[in-house]
């Protein structure tokens, strides 16, 4: 697998959220935040079937790879998505 994008839903009430997204900048993780509390991602949410926050969603080739719903160690999400 060759992981094109992550996506990391979330919304800004969400505790979890960020946690997340700093362990991922403290590792150097690149991915796209994608608030789910915006109207205008109601669709992208919808087409991966996100329905808790966070959820982190793998790309590739177009297609959706892997997904992990809610807060998870980083090796959990290294070894999911093959960043290893």
């Amino acid at each position: 697998m060759s992981l094109k994008q992550l996506f990391v839903f979330t919304n800004p009430s969400c505790a979890p959220c960020k946690k997340l997204k700093e362990s991922l900048d403290k590792e150097k993780i690149p991915y796209t935040e994608v608030d789910t509390s915006k109207n205008e991602n109601a669709q992208l949410a919808a087409k991966y079937c996100v329905r808790n926050n966070p959820t982190l969603v793998g790309i590739d080739n177009f297609n959706m790879s892997h997904s992990l719903i809610g807060f998870r160690r980083i090796s959990d999400i290294k070894e999911a998505f093959n960043l290893l």
